[in-house]
């Protein structure tokens, strides 16, 4: 996770709330069919929450950090044929995937 960059969630489905552990906003969907879903972190504070904007939301709100990584990449379009992607987080763990 980076302040000050587009993150992608890494993971099947990240929540955003409207504070740190409040009301859902939203789910983020990452996958073969929808993409990885981007997160502009402004900031994160201590407790590992990082508030930010959710493009496939278009919402700001506040997910989990230790989901969210710069270390990522796709090809092609998702939903189609040739679409892939991957993301790691910062312990090693990660995702990935494609249509063939």
């Amino acid at each position: 996770m980076t302040n000050g960059a587009i993150n992608a969630a890494c993971a099947d489905s990240l929540t955003l709330r409207s504070s740190p552990g409040g009301a859902t906003i939203g789910t983020m969907y990452t996958g073969p069919y929808n993409g990885i879903s981007k997160f502009y972190v402004a900031s994160t504070d201590k407790n590992g929450w990082s508030y930010g904007y959710s493009y496939s939301l278009g919402s700001w709100g506040y997910a989990m950090a230790y989901y969210l990584t710069t270390s990522y990449g796709e090809s092609g379009t998702p939903g189609q044929i040739g679409y892939n992607y991957a993301c790691y987080r910062s312990d090693g763990t990660g995702r990935g995937g494609g249509i063939g």
